[in-house]
């Protein structure tokens, strides 16, 4: 479940310095920021497994990166949107020699894989899957946690 921080618009390299620690994770929804609830033992189950999977599909054909729930994806900038996929693959033709450096991955990922919460609206899921696509991700995955 996501809840309202601030209303004060912020962009995506003031959202990078803000303090991390005691289970906070945020996101930034069109220059708002959004304080992330930690997941619950199943969501996360569900988040590892996927990844790992990925991961193992991914590095064994060298096909790109593989990256996890504490990745940031900038998918749009003025108002900036900041998103957390709980797994994202990255082809290789998109990464950089020497990779990302710092901040977030410039660009939605290839592939944006979010595990739904019982508390996440249908709203809410159908507005993030449309953030993925329009900043340019070629495939959305959704896997429920119930």
């Amino acid at each position: 479940m996501v809840t309202r921080e601030k209303t004060q618009q912020m962009t995506a390299e003031e959202l990078l310095r803000l303090p991390t620690g005691m289970g906070k994770r945020y996101e930034l929804i069109r220059g708002e920021v959004k304080t992330m609830t930690p997941a619950s033992p199943r969501h996360g189950k569900i988040a590892v497994r996927i990844g790992g999977r990925l991961d193992h599909f991914v590095s064994a054909r060298q096909l790109g990166e593989v990256y996890g729930a504490e990745t940031g994806f900038t998918l749009r900038r003025k108002p900036d949107t900041v998103r957390t996929p709980d797994a994202a693959f990255v082809s290789a033709a998109r990464i950089p020699p020497g990779g990302i450096q710092s901040g977030y991955f410039p660009g939605a990922p290839d592939l944006a894989v979010e595990v739904v919460s019982p508390d996440d609206t249908a709203a809410e899921v159908k507005a993030k899957v449309n953030e993925y696509f329009e900043a340019g991700a070629r495939l959305m995955c959704e896997s429920a946690t119930s």
